[in-house]
């Protein structure tokens, strides 16, 4: 299985509340999940993610610092 690259974005206003979207594209269509998706060639992980962002809620966001990191089998 080739490795994938992706970058998301854990938003949390005021209150304390995640902004979740629904996955409108397999893996896990329908499925909530933080907004994100693949790195592009030549893009960095920074970068995705706020691209990222602002493709899936319209929101423009300024990326802090790393959560987390994980590996994940994705199909295909």
């Amino acid at each position: 299985m080739k490795p994938v690259l992706a970058a998301g974005a854990v938003i949390v206003d005021d209150a304390g509340r995640v902004l979740m979207v629904k996955r409108g594209h397999d893996p896990d269509k329908g499925r909530w999940s933080i907004p994100g998706g693949h790195v592009e060639a030549g893009e960095t992980l920074v970068a995705a993610a706020a691209r990222e962002v602002f493709e899936e809620t319209g929101l423009r966001v300024e990326i802090g610092r790393e959560l987390w990191s994980v590996t994940l089998p994705y199909p295909g």
